[in-house]
């Protein structure tokens, strides 16, 4: 096999969780992850759609992004966090399908 998954990589503001998550990082702590997708669907209601979940996962790198203060004065500082995995399912729960990959079990 030839495949390769890319890290996940995801956004949020500097917070309690920072120190944390570099923590987290220089430890080379093990993690797992869940990633719930909203969306607002035809009735106008907020539905959970897509999940993402990560087991095995530990921090590769954390990105702390300050904006510019004249051009984005009103944006907050925020962080970039990078996150490498052995195993993830993806599920999509309005069509009911759902699939995996384990890393761990590749035998190359």
């Amino acid at each position: 096999y030839n495949v390769v998954h890319h890290p996940i990589k995801f956004y949020k503001p500097i917070d309690k969780s920072s120190p944390l998550l570099n923590a987290a990082l220089s430890e080379n702590e093990e993690l797992s992850a869940v990633f719930n997708f909203y969306r607002v669907n035809s009735g106008g209601c907020i539905e959970r759609f897509y999940t993402i979940e990560l087991q095995g996962a530990h921090l590769s790198n954390i990105l702390t992004c300050y904006p510019h203060s004249i051009t984005h004065a009103g944006n907050q500082p925020e962080e970039v966090i990078v996150l490498n995995y052995k195993n993830i399912t993806w599920k999509h729960h309005i069509a009911s399908t759902e699939s995996y990959s384990c890393w761990e079990e590749r035998i190359f």
